[in-house]
C-alpha cells in the first residue's frame, strides 16, 4: 500500500509539472481553426470565391459544395458527372470528365439549369462479410450447443431472408441515392464575402 502511495505522488507531481493552465495557453487563431475543418471552405470564405449551395426547402436544410469538393449530377440529357469541382461560375461548374476520344480528362463546363438530379452520396459497393453472414452463424452456435440440426432448423427461412437481406438493401440504397432538383430542392450559386 505504501508502494502504492508513493507511485501516485511521483505521477501526480509530474502530471502537476507537465500541466499548463488554460489561461497560460496561447489560443489558435479562427483562421487556423477553419482551415483544420474544412480547408475547402475556408478557401472559399478568405479568397471571396463562389460556392454551390443544395437546398432542401421543406426541410431548410442546406448543403455547401466548395471548390475540391466531391460532386455528382445528372443532367438532362442523362450525362452523368462525378469528380471533384475545379471552379465555379456565376451559372455554370467546371468538372473533368474523362474523353474516351483522346482517353484523358478534359475540363467540362456543365450550366446548373441542365442539371435534373443530384446524386446525395457516393455509390457503396456491394460487400460480403462476415456480418452478411451472421444471421446464418446463430444455426451454427444452436447446432454447436444443442444439437439442432441448421438444415431442419424452423429459423432457416429466417436467417436466409436476413443474409438475403444485406445485398438487396445496399442496392435499393444505390438506386435512391438520386434527389430530382426541384421547386423544394434546388441548386444556387453564392459568393463568399
Amino acid at each position: 500500500m505504501k508502494k502504492v502511495l508513493i507511485y501516485l505522488f511521483f505521477l501526480i507531481i509530474n502530471l502537476t509539472l507537465k500541466a499548463q493552465d488554460i489561461h497560460q495557453r496561447d489560443p489558435k487563431p479562427v483562421e487556423q481553426l477553419i482551415y483544420e475543418k474544412n480547408p475547402n471552405q475556408a478557401k472559399a470564405i478568405f479568397n471571396r470565391e463562389k460556392y454551390l449551395v443544395l437546398e432542401n426547402l421543406r426541410k431548410n436544410k442546406r448543403t455547401r459544395f466548395y471548390v475540391g469538393d466531391y460532386f455528382s449530377c445528372q443532367t438532362k440529357e442523362n450525362f452523368i458527372f462525378e469528380d471533384q469541382i475545379h471552379a465555379i461560375h456565376d451559372s455554370s461548374i467546371v468538372m473533368a470528365v474523362l474523353s474516351e476520344v483522346g482517353n484523358r480528362y478534359e475540363l467540362v463546363d456543365v450550366k446548373i439549369t441542365e442539371i435534373s438530379h443530384i446524386f446525395v452520396r457516393p455509390k457503396r459497393p456491394i460487400r460480403l462479410n462476415f456480418m452478411t453472414f451472421a444471421p446464418l452463424s446463430y444455426l451454427v452456435f444452436e447446432w454447436a450447443n444443442w444439437r439442432v440440426n441448421p438444415l431442419e432448423n424452423p429459423k432457416l427461412p429466417l436467417a436466409l431472408g436476413l443474409t438475403a437481406a444485406q445485398p438487396a438493401l445496399e442496392l435499393l440504397g444505390n438506386k435512391t441515392r438520386k434527389k430530382k432538383l426541384t421547386e423544394n430542392f434546388r441548386l444556387r450559386v453564392f459568393q463568399a464575402f
